[in-house]
């Protein structure tokens, strides 16, 4: 039995529901892409992540509601996360600018208050955007970009040559 590297003794071919067994505070539920951790408290899953690199030792991207173990590093850029209050009579243009930009924005609407689109995008598409957006409006606008998480960029995107001699 072939064991990991730097994990204490745990079997590369045990199923990774056995590592928690035997009160834990852990559950793994396997789903069609992996599995799903389940904690009863942060600590519990702090725990639990720790186990599974040691025993799984790899590369992990998080994404929004997943984590990925990738074989090889993959390149990948942060998705940005976005909320705009546009002035009452600007929401077309600005959906018009972020469209343009290939951002798809939902909106959320509260009866008595402003409109509110949020989204998220790529940072390369969000680049400039709060000052497009304040000359589309006539800077009477708010805006909030955050980070979210980091995104495997997409084959087409990634650059083949970065150097030359």
């Amino acid at each position: 039995m072939e064991r990991v590297r730097g994990a204490p003794s745990f079997p590369r071919n045990i199923d990774v529901a056995e590592l928690f067994a035997g009160g834990t505070g852990v559950c793994i539920e396997h789903h069609e892409k992996g599995v799903k951790i389940f904690a009863i408290n942060e600590s519990s899953m702090g725990s639990g992540v720790a186990r599974i690199l040691a025993y799984m030792p790899g590369y992990y991207l998080p994404k929004d509601l997943e984590i990925l173990r990738l074989e090889k590093p993959r390149p990948s850029e942060p998705v940005m996360g976005f909320r705009i209050v546009p002035p009452p009579a600007m929401d077309t243009t600005v959906r018009r600018v972020l469209l343009w930009r290939q951002v798809t924005p939902f909106s959320v609407e509260v009866s008595g208050l402003p409109i509110c689109l949020q989204g998220q995008a790529p940072l390369s598409r969000l680049i400039g955007l709060e000052q497009e957006l304040r000359g589309a409006t006539g800077r009477d606008m708010a805006i909030c970009v955050y980070f979210s998480h980091y995104a495997p960029l997409a084959q087409r995107e990634v650059m083949g040559v970065f150097a030359s001699v």
